[in-house]
């Protein structure tokens, strides 16, 4: 902060102006920045080169979201290497498939002004899903399955991941014996 201002001082008195000219040159520089890249032109053109560095922020927010609430990565407590990949592969394996989600559910995730977001966000839509319950009654020696009552935003939710639950669906997810 203090390079946006001229100061003076001696004992007995302090001044102080901002720096106007400073702030003139660093306010015409907000947002801009420059990018360098080593891949040739021919291999891809500037607008491609921005929107590859663009894409980084969802890099980004995939670690967080890794680290935070999305899948609570915490730190790695393996020492055998096999172990470790496994590790490290399941939490990537959960990215990708959190990813494939948010892709599907894209238009009730979206944010937008004009209308009403129906999920709010990822959390809220795993939150839902966790209220589908599938039980198992046994009666007289027949085992059947039944499965709790499935409002229409889970319905909605999902026809959009193309998800069933069914008998076909019980049998394929091996929950019947």
């Amino acid at each position: 902060m203090e390079k946006f201002f001229i100061t003076e001082y001696d004992e007995g008195y302090f001044r102080y102006k901002l720096d106007e000219e400073k702030i003139n040159r660093y306010s015409a520089l907000d947002g801009c920045y420059i990018i360098v890249s080593n891949v040739a032109q021919e291999e891809m053109g500037k607008e491609e080169i921005v929107n590859r560095y663009r894409d980084l922020k969802y890099v980004e927010q995939a670690f967080r979201m890794m680290k935070t609430t999305g899948l609570l990565v915490r730190p790695i407590r393996h020492w055998n290497p096999e172990r470790v990949k496994g590790h490290v592969f399941m939490c990537m394996l959960a990215y990708l498939v959190t990813w494939e989600v948010k892709n599907r559910l894209a238009d009730i995730l979206e944010r937008d002004q004009t209308k009403q977001c129906e999920g709010n966000s990822l959390r809220e839509v795993w939150d839902s899903l966790a209220h589908i319950n599938i039980g198992f009654i046994e009666a007289g020696g027949n085992k059947i399955e039944q499965v709790s009552d499935i409002n229409k935003y889970q319905k909605k939710v999902l026809k959009m991941l193309n998800a069933q639950i069914n008998k076909k669906a019980l049998i394929r997810l091996s929950l019947r014996n």
